[in-house]
């Protein structure tokens, strides 16, 4: 799957800098936790949902044995 601007707006503009959908990729080497989001990147958001499941795939990324999010 590629990364980056997808020209998507799937929760609508949010605003007049809105640029749309972004695809990224998470990955972790030594003690680092990379997010790799293809192209500058001012701001983001996104749905409550989303927001948790980051959260959980960060924690995963960052060898975390236990993951307590609800």
């Amino acid at each position: 799957m590629k990364i980056g601007a997808t020209d998507k707006f799937p929760d609508g503009k949010l605003s007049q800098d809105d640029e749309g959908e972004l695809r990224m990729a998470i990955s972790n080497q030594d003690s680092l936790v990379r997010l790799d989001f293809g192209k500058a990147v001012a701001w983001m958001a996104f749905p409550k949902a989303t927001a948790i499941e980051l959260a959980k795939v960060l924690a995963q990324h960052a060898g975390a044995t236990k993951i307590i999010i609800e």
